[in-house]
């Protein structure tokens, strides 16, 4: 097992119905999703979400997953402050959610981003984070 798979502790779900796990539950998502109460999370920031335009082009089919993930990283790239506390609450245990009933959802992509901050950081050769 690789470090950062030992050492990252993320989960994703649904806000709907979220997994029973007792970390620090975050939502990622630029809107607030409906139905849900304050209490239903720990922490919510908007621009640690893919932003409504790249959201919504992806979604619309007019890029791919893997063009998505790259905007996506570059989005996070201008909130590193942000970035870097999910990658040090993911050593914690994090809980990633957002309101997508798409497996591929940014909720799990920004877990792959993480993961791969973690992978960085823990490379002596990354200048990464």
């Amino acid at each position: 097992m690789a470090n950062e798979e030992k050492d990252a502790r993320i989960e994703t779900g649904s806000i709907y119905d979220p997994p029973d796990v007792p970390y620090f539950r975050y939502l990622v998502s630029r809107r607030w999703p409906s139905g849900i109460t304050r209490d239903a999370i720990d922490q919510w920031d908007r621009e640690l979400a893919p932003s409504t335009l790249l959201l919504d082009a992806w979604r619309a089919g007019d890029i791919d997953d893997t063009a998505f993930e790259a905007r996506y990283e570059t989005e996070l790239n201008e909130h590193p402050g942000l970035l870097k506390w999910a990658v040090n609450a993911a050593t914690n245990g994090i809980v990633l959610v957002d309101d997508a009933v798409d497996e591929l959802a940014p909720r799990n992509i920004l877990a792959s981003i993480i993961r791969r901050c973690l992978s960085q950081m823990q490379d002596p050769t990354s200048d990464r984070m």
